[in-house]
């Protein structure tokens, strides 16, 4: 039973992300909603990270929170580089590290 309760979560899952997407891939969309729906991926991204960093957060000996000490750095780095694979590689990396200098 539980196989298929898990094969029935893909399914509804599949669907909800694909129909509008195949829906909505056949008209063309005004301009402004375009660039409303822009800002989507960033406000998810920003959502999901801040959640990360508030809810409960790891904290070394110091007293020092490692995923913010991770994140700052790899802000830092996104801003300087503008290269996401730089960025992300910098935030998991220094996630690892602090975990393991802290």
């Amino acid at each position: 039973m539980d196989d298929r309760r898990h094969r029935g979560y893909a399914l509804v899952t599949i669907a909800v992300r694909s129909l509008p997407i195949l829906f909505l891939s056949r008209f063309e969309m005004p301009i402004l909603v375009r660039r409303w729906l822009a800002f989507n991926p960033v406000a998810i991204m920003t959502a999901l990270i801040i959640a990360d960093l508030l809810a409960d957060p790891e904290i070394a000996p110091p007293g020092i929170s490692i995923a913010l000490v991770s994140a700052v750095a790899a802000g830092i780095v996104g801003l300087i580089s503008r290269s996401r694979f730089l960025t992300l590689f910098v935030g998991v990396a220094g996630f690892m590290g602090f975990s393991l200098i802290l």
